[in-house]
């Protein structure tokens, strides 16, 4: 059998083979750039990005799996967007929970973990708001998807995120269709 019979072969088993999915344990919802989600109970998410026009489309479709998601009221979006100027500003990044419950930012800062603040993220903020200087960055959050909420998507390893997705707000959570279906789980169809 040549290369190309056996890779004829494999691709013909592969679509006989399908993954187990329980479709009722799944999340669907969309955001208003138009962009769709799906979430595991377990708290991984997925996205199927539609075309952003700040992005031209480059990396629209199918994204991989996340570790974990949260969704959060848009009072807090400058603390749970703050990731990405921590890691501008050079800082090592990890989330905590704080005593009342809330999604805190921390920093590897001096051989060791500690709070961030709005004075390490927003450094220019804080000249024309100098009481939230030491304030930490915390915010309250759920879990499962909400409308009117903005999508936080990331993955941890060694305590420290290496990826992190400040998204849209969630417009619609409603049923997840055959068609939509078929973006997220191509080779099950």
């Amino acid at each position: 059998m040549n290369l190309q019979e056996q890779i004829s072969r494999i691709k013909s088993m592969m679509s006989v083979i399908k993954e187990d999915i329980n479709f009722d344990d799944i999340t669907f919802f969309k955001t208003a750039q138009g962009s769709k989600y799906i979430r595991m109970p377990d708290g991984r998410l997925r996205r199927w990005k539609s075309y952003h026009s700040n992005t031209g489309g480059e990396d629209q479709g199918l994204h991989g799996w996340s570790d974990m998601s949260i969704f959060v009221d848009p009072q807090f979006d400058k603390e749970a967007n703050a990731v990405q100027f921590l890691i501008g500003n050079g800082y090592k990044v990890g989330l905590s929970k704080s005593k009342n419950g809330k999604m805190v930012i921390v920093i590897f800062d001096n051989d060791q973990w500690r709070v961030a603040t709005w004075k390490d993220a927003y450094p220019n903020y804080i000249n024309k708001y100098p009481d939230k200087k030491d304030k930490p960055l915390a915010w309250d959050y759920v879990k499962e998807p909400t409308v009117g909420y903005n999508v936080v998507d990331f993955n941890i390893k060694n305590d420290q995120l290496k990826s992190y997705h400040f998204g849209s707000e969630v417009s619609e959570v409603s049923e997840f269709t055959d068609e939509d279906k078929k973006l997220f789980f191509p080779s099950y169809f």
